[in-house]
């Protein structure tokens, strides 16, 4: 059987904390009162913690935020550039949509059968469409996406019987 404080330090090794708490008193706790108010204490304690690292995330969070700030500026240092500074401004905003559209557009004519590609160009039209899915949707969509692109990678390489 694990100590007491085995217990107590699952308080920073995740888990279930209060359980394992509470679970590790029970020889010395002989009520269901004692057990239930050390209950709330662990509760509490727990409570409290998970507020902390909360707020030391949300610290963190704050200064790199503020550190990409410092070091690329942001919208309004572009547009106290003139007309250049807009122009950048536009481009920065509509490069989501180009590289989409661009990307759509491009997986269309390939599955039309109207953009013949070598086997490189294949994969490299795969590798873009994977960049620009992370780009625009998260590494999530990656993650989901991938075993789909494995699975027509392996379908088009294999030769058609008719």
């Amino acid at each position: 059987m694990s100590s007491i404080w085995q217990k107590i330090s699952g308080i920073f090794t995740g888990g279930d904390m209060v359980k394992q708490i509470v679970d590790g008193v029970d020889r010395f706790v002989t009520t269901k009162e004692e057990k239930a108010q050390l209950e709330n204490i662990a509760l509490q304690i727990a409570h409290e913690h998970e507020l902390a690292l909360q707020s030391e995330a949300f610290k963190v969070e704050m200064e790199f935020n503020q550190r990409i700030k410092d070091l690329e500026g942001t919208a309004k240092d572009l547009v106290q550039a003139g007309w250049m500074g807009r122009v950048v401004l536009f481009l920065r905003g509509a490069q989501r949509p180009i590289w989409g559209w661009g990307t759509i557009i491009i997986d269309v004519l390939y599955f039309l059968k109207r953009l013949d590609l070598t086997p490189t160009g294949e994969d490299m039209l795969y590798t873009i469409n994977m960049i620009v899915l992370a780009f625009l949707f998260g590494e999530r969509t990656i993650q989901n996406v991938a075993p789909h692109f494995k699975e027509l990678i392996r379908a088009r390489k294999q030769p058609v019987t008719e």
